[in-house]
């Protein structure tokens, strides 16, 4: 019955690492999944991640908070889970969407009437991912034809070395100049490097 409305395909990743890809699901405010849909589907419970692969590439990740299992006769059984996103970063500016797992322990928000003195300690669990980000990046540098090669991988060494410090905004605007001209071969590394700019301590 819900099949017209599954449209996404998620994967279920087990808090004991198992993951159950090709799972059919409608992802709204909760995630709708069917069972009916997907017959060899684990049970869902608190705690496990249901991973999107957006059209773009970019992975969305969502904590599931609570599994909300419904029996029902008429409709078939079915979830809609309440789930959080582990993958946004919000600041004044819109929510960014990055493949880091940030979570805010501290932050003062400042308002359009207040000046409020603002900082962030953010806690990102998987570092190894900002190596890789930066791996990723040379990588790009070296598999294009860029005319100024050597001032883009110098821009990445600087802003790599800023990374969690309050010169990580000035870093990342120098890079950005200097890819200028070639936004698109780095355009799927971005949404990682704002989410970087957004976690940036506040001078």
């Amino acid at each position: 019955m819900f099949d017209d409305f599954m449209t996404n395909i998620v994967t279920i990743c087990k808090q004991d690492g198992a993951r159950a890809e090709g799972i059919k699901a409608c992802i709204q405010d909760r995630i709708h999944i069917d069972e009916a849909l997907n017959k060899n589907m684990p049970p869902i419970v608190a705690g496990d991640v249901i991973e999107h692969k957006q059209a773009n590439g970019v992975v969305e990740h969502y904590e599931v908070i609570d599994p909300c299992y419904y029996e029902d006769l008429h409709i078939g059984n079915h979830y809609q889970c309440k789930v959080q996103k582990r993958s946004v970063v919000k600041r004044q500016q819109p929510s960014i969407h990055n493949i880091f797992h940030v979570n805010a322990t501290q932050a003062n928000i400042a308002t359009d009437n207040a000046k409020i003195a603002a900082r962030q300690i953010l806690n990102i669990e998987q570092s190894n991912e900002i190596e890789k980000l930066f791996e990723s990046l040379l990588e790009v540098v070296k598999n294009n034809t860029l005319e100024n090669q050597k001032a883009i991988e110098s821009a990445i060494s600087e802003m790599k070395q800023a990374v969690g410090k309050s010169s990580f905004g000035e870093k990342y605007n120098a890079f950005m100049q200097s890819v200028a001209n070639h936004m698109t071969v780095f355009m799927p590394l971005m949404p990682q490097l704002t989410a970087l700019l957004q976690a940036a301590p506040i001078c």
